[in-house]
């Protein structure tokens, strides 16, 4: 049987001939999207892993949606917190 669609776009950002349900793969990203929920949490697991640098500051978007516009002018602390990578532009 061959590849579906989600198969053969992560095959084609691997080395491998195919890819199949359950593999674990390293894939290159053409872009890592984070949000005002997950990025934050995504920044300090990175952090506390001991990284220092993104592997390309032109392939990372965080899109703040679920806490935009506040209820309040004050940024709830995880948005804030986005943009602060290791050579991030905010």
């Amino acid at each position: 049987m061959g590849m579906t669609i989600t198969e053969k776009i992560l095959c084609r950002h691997t080395e491998h001939k195919e890819v199949q349900p359950g593999m674990l793969i390293n894939a290159t990203v053409d872009i890592a999207l984070g949000n005002d929920i997950t990025a934050p949490i995504a920044v300090s697991e990175f952090r506390e892993a001991g990284g220092t640098s993104i592997f390309d500051k032109e392939k990372i978007v965080f899109v703040l949606d679920h806490f935009t516009p506040t209820k309040t002018s004050v940024p709830p602390g995880n948005a804030s917190s986005s943009g602060n990578l290791p050579g991030s532009r905010t």
